[in-house]
């Protein structure tokens, strides 16, 4: 096995194992707490009229990096948690401590859910402020 293979094979066979075991709980308020973000920042994003999230991101423009530092910020805490937790769990459950794969355990259970709730609320939030200065 690779290097890379190895990593991914790491993560993906102790990834059931985590759901279920000690400190499973992370994996509801995790992504719970990071999609609450979303929502306050995709209220304010349909507030000044910004272009969706999710688009900023993906497709080319200018303020692609600026979004994902933006995003990066306001789910710092949550990722931060997210990576302490499951250290603690590979070094007392696992007795071994992988960097790598708590990291991506982390932006899986942070930074993913707020990317995917960021867009759709704000989009929610520009039709809602536009029809609300429509006088609808």
């Amino acid at each position: 096995m690779t290097g890379l293979e190895d990593f991914g094979a790491t993560i993906v066979d102790n990834l059931q194992n985590r759901t279920s075991g000690p400190l499973g709980f992370r994996f509801i308020m995790q992504p719970t707490i990071a999609v609450l973000l979303a929502v306050r920042d995709g209220i304010g994003d349909g507030r000044s009229g910004a272009r969706p999230y999710m688009l900023e991101i993906l497709f080319p423009s200018e303020g692609r990096w600026p979004a994902l530092k933006e995003g990066l910020k306001a789910t710092n805490r949550v990722i931060i948690l997210a990576f302490v937790l499951d250290m603690v769990y590979q070094i007392f459950v696992l007795k071994t401590f992988h960097p790598g794969a708590a990291f991506v355990i982390a932006l899986f259970l942070a930074f993913i859910p707020y990317t995917l709730a960021r867009g759709p609320v704000g989009r929610l939030a520009t039709t809602y402020f536009a029809s609300k200065s429509d006088g609808t």
